[in-house]
């Protein structure tokens, strides 16, 4: 089997299971510029193999053709533990994962 990229859908999104840092428990993949600024509508995003590539998540509803960026907030600043649930494709085939147990720092 060869090595393929992973085009990121709409869908993923990070889930906090249980925190009192966020506001909602979903947050939602996003598309940032270069400048850092948040798109309203979103773009497939692809991870080659074997390259570091950032993918933030930050509105409270899924991007869809209907819906556009509606942004997530923090209770407070400080540290959680989330899940995140990724699906896109590899090629023609779907491809969903669980990475359960990631901790971030929440912060703003």
């Amino acid at each position: 089997m060869g090595v393929f990229s992973v085009a990121m859908a709409t869908r993923n999104v990070m889930l906090f299971p249980t925190s009192d840092v966020a506001h909602s428990g979903l947050w939602y993949i996003v598309n940032v510029d270069d400048d850092g600024v948040i798109s309203d509508d979103f773009t497939q995003i692809t991870l080659p193999y074997g390259v570091k590539t950032f993918v933030f998540f930050a509105s409270s509803q899924e991007i869809t053709d209907g819906t556009s960026f509606s942004p997530s907030s923090s209770k407070r600043d400080g540290p959680a533990a989330v899940n995140l649930m990724l699906v896109g494709e590899i090629g023609i085939s779907t491809y969903g994962q669980n990475v359960p147990f990631v901790s971030i720092y929440v912060t703003g």
